[in-house]
Order: structure tokens, then C-alpha cells, then sequence
């Protein structure tokens, strides 16, 4: 007797399928991975520092926080860039 070989047996059906159902749970994985959980947090607080480093430079007009002169709105500006830059990760 032959054996028919037109259809795929269901051994050859169900290791198709594992294939697939492998690359597909591949093509996830390889995907972008989530951000860590302290970006966010830390992001948002370089950013909320940097604010509060220029107000209080501007409302104690230039004598606080630290006697640098201009150069504490560059703390301040590069604190905010800083931020700013981490949530360029933020997925």
C-alpha cells in the first residue's frame, strides 16, 4: 500500500504550528522593552528641580541658591535638560 504524501499529516500540522506560534512569541520579545520604573519618577523630579532651582535663583533676586552668579540658571537649565533627556527612553 502507498502512503499519501499530498496531505500534511497531523504531526507535520502540529509542528508547523509550534514553529509559527515560536516565531511569533520571537518577534515580541524582540520588540522595545518597557522602561524602568524609576525613569519616570526621577525624570520628573530632575525636571521639577531644575524649575525650582531658577525660581528661587530669580525671586531671591541672584543671592540664592549658591553664589555662582548667571551660572545658576545653567544648574538650573541642565538640570531640566537632564530630565528632559531621560524621557527621551520613556516608553
Amino acid at each position: 500500500m502507498a502512503k499519501d504524501t499530498s496531505a500534511p499529516s497531523a504531526g507535520r500540522r502540529a509542528a508547523r504550528a509550534r514553529d509559527e506560534a515560536a516565531a511569533q512569541r520571537g518577534a515580541r520579545e524582540l520588540g522595545p522593552k518597557p522602561s524602568p520604573r524609576w525613569l519616570v519618577p526621577v525624570a520628573m523630579t530632575l525636571l521639577v528641580l531644575g524649575l525650582l532651582y531658577m525660581v528661587v535663583y530669580y525671586v531671591s533676586a541672584a543671592q540664592y541658591p549658591l553664589p555662582i552668579g548667571d551660572w545658576n540658571l545653567a544648574v538650573g537649565l541642565g538640570l531640566i535638560m537632564l530630565g528632559g533627556a531621560l524621557l527621551t527612553n520613556w516608553r
